[in-house]
């Protein structure tokens, strides 16, 4: 887990259980209404824990992906586009255009 994910982790937790702990009454918090955000706070913060996380794993499988396609693009000993001509920028279906 990366040091943000860890940390809204830590954040959720807390929020959680300090929610819990002024709503069931066992922390008197009487004039302090404010403190009542710590429990949905800590459900915001958990959800923000789960898109992390699952961001994460996504990000790990594009970076793999963009490695491969960039070492086998570097593999290829060539540094001409498809169709051959080097000052091209185009696709290749962009010259079958211009060649008819």
């Amino acid at each position: 887990m990366a040091k943000t994910t860890k940390s809204l982790l830590a954040v959720a937790v807390t929020g959680i259980l300090l929610g819990l702990a002024f709503v069931t009454g066992a922390v008197s918090v009487k004039g302090a209404e404010w403190a009542y955000v710590a429990l949905p706070g800590g459900a915001i913060f958990l959800g923000l824990f789960g898109i992390f996380r699952m961001l994460e794993k996504e990000t790990a499988l594009y970076d793999v992906e963009q490695e491969s396609l960039l070492a086998s693009t570097n593999s290829s000993g060539t540094d001409q586009p498809a169709c051959g001509q080097s000052s091209c920028c185009c696709s290749e279906p962009a010259h079958a255009k211009v060649a008819a």
